[in-house]
């Protein structure tokens, strides 16, 4: 497109970019870096965040950042903070801004999972992403509910692609055939088998800071004893459910630790797998269990892959 750039954003540009926003989303942006010029350009300013700003003529109208972390020597990349003005979309340039971005993720040395999280409503940005080689790896149901005019109940759509990963073989426990049809639908090579292992020697994080209703807890996997471990799952999962009055409430669990029976207690109070992140924890898999109460089954989105497999067990 004549006069269309795409640059690396510099500080000069955070008051222009946080106008952007303010203009194209009326209930206020949800990130709290776009919130203030200084909290802007902290971020920008940060080795781990790329800000791409995108200008026709000397006019932005456009913006898209991608974070940037290093765990065993994979890289998680996550794109976000796509947005391209109401007065120009539907012109190709969203298209533009991808190709750059994906050029980007792949110049990145070594193994890399690049994921990002689209609002159902966007249908045409989820379609964009298959073409570029992304896979639909889950959802997350209830997670937008604090803005108020997004479409689909602030369903998300989590996806993600691998890029140098190899042919690995994933291995997982003989777990719930709803929570198979999940990790399938995300596009790697997978193995269910009997495996014996106990959920021990793990650290449980509870969020410090909860933001627009959603509470997420994470499990991850610790080989230092002197850390938090040996704590069953029933014990997190009661304390986890005190916080019933959020809309999004989720259990992500490196799968390393889960095993059928482990999975049966997650399903037995009203968790249910609802996506899967490859690699997620320090080059091991992850799943995320969200809980599900029955009086908003109807509102769960027709994307998520195991969506029959979640009614059945929550009408029974």
């Amino acid at each position: 497109m004549n006069g269309l750039t795409i640059t690396e954003t510099n500080l000069e540009e955070a008051v222009a970019i946080i106008e952007l926003f303010n203009k194209n989303y009326k209930n206020g942006y949800y990130n709290s870096n776009f919130k203030s010029e200084e909290k802007l350009c902290n971020l920008i300013s940060k080795e781990n965040f790329i800000g791409l700003t995108v200008k026709l003529e000397k006019e932005i109208i456009g913006f898209s950042g991608i974070y940037i972390c290093v765990e065993s020597n994979i890289n998680k990349i996550y794109l976000a903070h796509f947005l391209v003005d109401e007065n120009h979309r539907y012109k190709g340039i969203g298209k533009i801004i991808d190709r750059r971005k994906e050029a980007i993720c792949e110049a990145i040395y070594g193994k890399s999972i690049v994921y990002s999280i689209l609002g159902l409503s966007s249908l045409a940005s989820l379609e964009v992403k298959k073409t570029s080689g992304y896979s639909l790896w889950g959802v997350r149901l209830f997670y937008g509910e604090w803005e108020p005019n997004q479409d689909n109940v602030g369903h998300l759509a989590v996806v993600g692609k691998l890029i140098r990963c190899g042919d690995k073989v994933h291995e997982f426990p003989n777990l719930n055939e709803g929570t198979r049809k999940l990790i399938k639908s995300s596009g790697i090579k997978c193995i269910f088998k009997n495996i014996n292992r106990t959920l021990k020697k793990y650290v449980v994080r509870y969020p410090d800071d909860i933001e627009f209703g959603q509470y997420a807890c994470t499990i991850k996997r610790s080989d230092d004893l002197n850390k938090e471990g040996e704590v069953d799952l029933q014990t997190v999962i009661d304390y986890v459910l005190k916080n019933k009055e959020y809309p999004y409430i989720a259990l992500r669990i490196n799968t390393q630790l889960l095993t059928a029976k482990n999975e049966e207690v997650l399903y037995r109070n009203g968790f249910y797998p609802t996506s899967f992140l490859a690699f997620f924890d320090n080059g091991e898999d992850m799943l995320e269990y969200q809980y599900i109460i029955k009086d908003k089954v109807d509102k769960i989105s027709n994307f998520l892959p195991n969506k029959v497999e979640i009614l059945e067990h929550i009408n029974f």
